[in-house]
């Protein structure tokens, strides 16, 4: 017997062809080398950004939340 089964149409259609070659993936090392640290350091600062802007938020509600846990 041949250790290749057809696949179903279906599953070649949703889960593409079963002896596909492999692409060759890039190794972490080669990863780190070619990203770019200043798209993490702008998502920091989009984060710092957003935690400042909800700082008044927190000043309006805050007395809300002490008098649920003062109950």
């Amino acid at each position: 017997m041949s250790e290749e089964k057809k696949q179903h149409p279906f599953d070649q259609m949703m889960y593409g062809e079963k002896n596909r070659k492999k692409e060759h993936s890039p190794s972490q090392e080669e990863h780190e080398e070619g990203s770019d640290g200043g798209s993490f350091l702008d998502s920091v600062h989009s984060i710092m950004n957003s935690i400042d802007d909800l700082k008044p938020l927190y000043k309006k509600i805050s007395p809300f939340l002490n008098q649920g846990k003062s109950k």
